[in-house]
């Protein structure tokens, strides 16, 4: 039987996978903070720029390693760079072992580096919020 085609009403982006990030929390029978909630949304709706999770380079868009992210955050120049760079290291590992679990699990590198490389991310971005 064919697939049928469903029409998205949703204004924006953000309201769409506010939508979609709702649905899900439901059926994995998991409760968020608002907050927390409308982080992921809005991360989902932004990361639909290419440039949000890939590098910029003279050649196009590459995907450069959590591990050069990681770097980016230690080398950073100043308090605001660093918070920037940990920020990025958090949400794109976010993005990928949320989005890419499966094909993760395949490769050379797991999800779970993906997981501890962001909470890496998340945790030093809030060490330095506190600081």
């Amino acid at each position: 039987m064919p697939a049928t085609a469903s029409v998205v009403a949703s204004s924006n982006l953000h309201d769409y996978f506010r939508e979609q990030v709702g649905r899900a929390l439901t059926h994995q029978q998991v409760t968020l903070r608002e907050q927390t909630s409308a982080y992921v949304s809005h991360l989902l709706a932004d990361c639909t720029d290419p440039r949000k999770l890939f590098s910029v380079t003279p050649e196009g868009l590459e995907a450069r390693p959590l591990a050069f992210l990681y770097a980016d955050a230690v080398h950073a120049e100043g308090p605001q760079q660093r918070k920037l760079a940990l920020k990025r290291l958090g949400d794109v590992a976010l993005v990928i072992a949320g989005l890419f679990a499966g094909c993760l699990n395949r490769s050379l590198v797991g999800v779970d580096y993906y997981i501890a490389m962001g909470g890496a991310g998340y945790r030093g971005l809030h060490e330095a919020l506190q600081a």
